[in-house]
Parts: C-alpha cells; sequence; structure tokens
C-alpha cells in the first residue's frame, strides 16, 4: 500500500475513534488511596476551609515624636497593611507613648481581610501623617502573642540617646496595680484551691473558681517569673506583657469565665484559690468567636457539655500541646476533641450570639458575669478595622 493511502487509513481511523470514544460516558477516576483518620480530618477541614481561631501580636512606643516634641495626649496613632488598609488604631494617653496597638492575623478562610500574615510589613500613620520609625526598623507581622517595640516620629524625632530604643524590660511589675478587684460575691463563703500543670510554651487554661483578688499579677503570683505573655479574647485581643507599665496592657484582671494563653519560660505549677463558681453559671456567647472557660469539675463529651447550644456552634478547637478541634458537622471520627476538661480553655465559633450553661443537675446559676471595663485601646474589630469604638476590655 502507498505511503499516502497508509496515512489516510490512520487519520481516517484515528477519526473514527475520537468520535466513538467521546460518545460513550467517561470513566470514573481511581478511588483515591484511604486516608489515615486524622489525615482524613485535616484533609476535610482543608476542604471546608474552616476559619482559623483569632490571633495577634502586639506593638507599643515609648518615644512618640511629632515635630521634636512628644506626641501629645489625645494623638491617634494607626497601623496599616501592605495593602494599605487600616490594620488598628490607639490614642495616645501618655504623651509620648502609645500601646498596645493590636494587630491580628488574616484568616486564611475566609474572602475578607481582618489581618496580616505572617511577614507583611506594618506602616505608621500619627494624626493622619505618615510615620516613620526611629532607627529605620523594618516592622513586620510575627508570630502570635509576639510583642514589639516601634518608636515613631513625623517631622522630626525628639533628642533621645541610642539605649532608650532598646526595649523596656522591667524587673517588676508596677508596685500599684491597675483596678482590679473583683466585684463578685462568694455566696458560700467556702474557698476551693485549683492546680494547673502549664508546660513550657504556650498553653491554654481556665479556672473555675472566684479569686477575692483578680489582678493579672496576683491570680499569677505562684508563677511570677516564668511566664512571658498572658493572652485572652473578648470581641477583640486583651494581652498582658509583665515587664510593660500596667497602662499599656489591655488585659488586667482573669476571671473564671474566660480562657487564657499563658506562655512559659519553663513547666511549673499554677495554684488559683476563691470561692467555687457554679457549674450552671450562664456565659453570654457571641457570633464568631469566643474564648471561654470550662467549669465543671470533671471531664465531659463535647456534645455533652455544649447541648444548651447545640446547632448554634460551628467549631470548638483547644490546645493541650497539640492542636484539638471538633466540628459538629464533620463525622465524630474526624475530630480528635471529644472530652472537654478541666483547668483547660476552649475557642467556639458561633452562628450567633447565645448562652452556654454547663449541664448540672439540681444546680442554679449563683453568678453574673460582671460588669464591663473600658480601658483605652486599638479600636480595631474583626471583619470591621476603621471601626473607632471602644473594646471590651478587662472585668471588674
Amino acid at each position: 500500500m502507498p505511503p499516502q493511502t497508509l496515512v489516510s487509513h490512520l487519520v481516517r481511523s484515528l477519526l473514527a475513534f475520537a468520535i466513538i470514544s467521546a460518545s460513550l460516558p467517561a470513566a470514573a477516576a481511581p478511588p483515591p488511596a484511604p486516608l489515615h483518620p486524622q489525615s482524613q480530618a485535616q484533609n476535610a477541614l482543608h476542604l471546608e476551609a474552616s476559619p482559623a481561631a483569632p490571633e495577634w501580636m502586639n506593638l507599643y512606643g515609648l518615644h512618640v515624636w511629632i515635630d521634636g516634641q512628644p506626641a501629645p495626649i489625645g494623638s491617634i496613632v494607626e497601623a496599616f497593611g501592605p495593602n494599605t488598609a487600616l490594620l488598628a488604631r490607639t490614642v495616645v494617653s501618655t504623651p509620648g507613648q502609645y500601646g498596645l496597638l493590636t494587630i491580628y492575623r488574616d484568616d486564611p478562610g475566609t474572602a475578607d481581610v481582618e489581618g496580616l500574615r505572617p511577614g507583611d510589613t506594618i506602616s505608621f500613620k500619627i494624626n493622619g501623617r505618615p510615620a516613620s520609625v526611629i532607627g529605620n526598623q523594618t516592622i513586620v507581622r510575627t508570630e502570635h502573642g509576639a510583642l514589639q517595640q516601634a518608636d515613631l516620629f513625623v517631622g522630626q524625632a525628639g533628642a533621645v540617646s541610642r539605649a532608650q530604643y532598646l526595649p523596656l524590660i522591667l524587673s517588676a511589675h508596677e508596685a500599684n496595680p491597675a483596678p482590679g478587684v473583683s466585684a463578685f460575691t462568694n455566696p458560700t463563703g467556702g474557698q476551693a484551691t485549683r492546680q494547673i500543670p502549664l508546660r513550657t510554651g504556650w498553653n491554654l487554661i481556665s479556672f473555675n473558681v472566684l479569686p477575692s483578688n483578680n489582678d493579672v499579677v496576683t491570680v499569677l503570683a505562684a508563677i511570677a517569673g516564668l511566664y512571658t505573655v498572658v493572652l485572652s479574647y473578648d470581641d477583640g485581643g486583651l494581652s498582658y506583657y509583665p515587664q510593660l507599665p500596667s497602662t499599656m496592657n489591655s488585659l488586667r484582671t482573669l476571671d473564671p469565665f474566660h480562657g487564657y494563653w499563658i506562655r512559659m519560660n519553663a513547666p511549673a505549677m499554677l495554684s488559683i484559690s476563691g470561692a467555687p463558681v457554679s457549674v450552671s453559671t450562664p456565659i453570654s456567647l457571641r457570633a464568631g468567636w469566643n474564648l471561654v472557660s470550662y467549669l465543671p469539675d470533671g471531664p465531659t463529651p463535647v456534645t455533652t457539655a455544649l447541648a444548651n447550644i447545640a446547632g448554634q456552634y460551628t467549631a470548638v478547637t483547644g490546645y493541650a500541646g497539640e492542636a484539638l478541634y471538633y466540628y459538629p458537622s464533620l463525622p465524630p471520627e474526624m475530630s480528635n476533641l471529644r472530652m472537654m476538661d478541666v483547668n483547660m480553655g476552649y475557642w467556639i465559633r458561633m452562628s450567633t450570639n447565645g448562652t452556654l450553661a454547663y449541664p448540672a443537675a439540681a444546680q442554679t446559676a449563683t453568678l453574673s458575669r460582671p460588669p464591663l471595663r473600658y480601658w483605652p485601646c486599638p479600636a480595631h474589630r474583626r471583619r470591621s478595622p476603621r471601626r473607632n469604638l471602644p473594646r471590651r476590655l478587662g472585668r471588674s
């Protein structure tokens, strides 16, 4: 057969095969290889793009200058991300100083821009004027709970020694702590002590007793000098750094209704004494993330512990040396958090406002959450960073 005829036959055969193939249903793709249960959960969560619990770092400045003079009280310090979006705002309450300025991490599970990714740079303005960082330091978003000093100026900086540019380190907390004595009453008059073991690094804890004095320093007296930062969350990040003046910290009191991140330099046992809190004391929850305490004295399955808010929450996460998570929308075997336990704090993501009451037979809530105290602080709120409103901070 001549070569031209052979080529013609081959072309006609290929065209016929293509037409027949197109008319047939596509073959099913081979099933994926089975996954380890934890890998299955991680894969499902990745596909679900579940939002992450809030993370933040904090900035402060000890030398803030406007045209060679210390920034006066009332000056507005703002932080911006690479896309010029406003990240946070605070007001100078001590001449020439600001803090804390809370910078949130962007939530990778949403399309909104709530903050920065690690490594993103931060720029500043003072009273609407672009500000420079003393020493030409580049300020970037780092890890959760980090504290950075960023001294700023517009126009020109004042005359300060180079040593004053170094981060402030105080050997002890101020002698007169911020007001923080608990306003709770003790209806039973009894006292109890909770022993909370802490590991080196991060710990997510809570307690279920009511200290007679709930100032941060007093409650954590048993581990003084061993922790570097304490964080909490109540419609915004709350932070306490023992090396800073008390006026710069947004977290000033601890209570039995919130969870707390504590970063330790060494393992230790935290002892907290006070009046026992009723297991069924109601805890108010907002739509979105809430960092709450666990009030019962023993472990309880997640679904049982949160029975009265069933259908209102979409995620529960914790931390015990590794991430713990429970998602009611997934098969139970895909979550590794099955029991809520004593001394632990938990993130609960609500789809609507609600009230959590842990189950307790024949118990009546005898305590209510304390009144709110407003402290000068950054006005950033997740998903609405441009709002300049006071945030619920600290409790008394």
